[in-house]
């Protein structure tokens, strides 16, 4: 009886923890209970040089990333919205050492996003986000950059989530 008394009490003070003015997860992301829908506006191509899927494949990564954080995702006019343009695409070589060829090219991209909070404008922020990759120079780019892509998608993405969650 002493025993599940106990139990009980720790139980209860766990779920008096847990719960608060924010709902926390495991990720360390933590989310304002008043922010009810998400938005995310279709993120142009502003790039020169940039494939013309980027776009497209960037704001859908955006999206499908807001679905992991259980609150509603919306057309537009979320309590919570981001919008953004791609600023920059690069495809450079990296410096070959003297007398020999370079043996590793570099996609780079850039872009700025804005978050709107429409409960708390005081949590609005515009941000410009830049990750590369890496890759052989021996690869064909028409073969791997979709590939190359997405992978930056998944970087940048994860970056813009930690921005608008993980406040560490």
């Amino acid at each position: 009886m002493k025993r599940n008394l106990v139990i009980s009490t720790l139980v209860l003070c766990v779920g008096f923890m847990l719960s608060g003015c924010k709902i926390y997860s495991f990720t360390g992301a933590n989310f304002d209970p008043n922010i009810k829908s998400i938005s995310v506006a279709y993120i142009s191509n502003d790039a020169e040089g940039a494939p013309a899927t980027v776009g497209d494949l960037l704001t859908e990564a955006l999206k499908q990333k807001m679905l992991t954080t259980n609150i509603p995702l919306q057309d537009g006019n979320g309590d919570l919205h981001f919008r953004g343009e791609i600023i920059s695409y690069r495809y450079s070589i990296q410096a070959p050492a003297a007398g020999q060829t370079s043996e590793q090219k570099r996609i780079t991209m850039s872009i700025s996003i804005t978050s709107e909070n429409r409960i708390n404008p005081e949590e609005n922020w515009t941000k410009t986000f830049t990750r590369f990759i890496d890759f052989p120079a021996n690869e064909d780019l028409n073969v791997v950059e979709e590939r190359l892509i997405n992978a930056l998608n998944t970087l940048i993405v994860e970056d813009v989530f930690n921005k608008s969650f993980v406040k560490w």
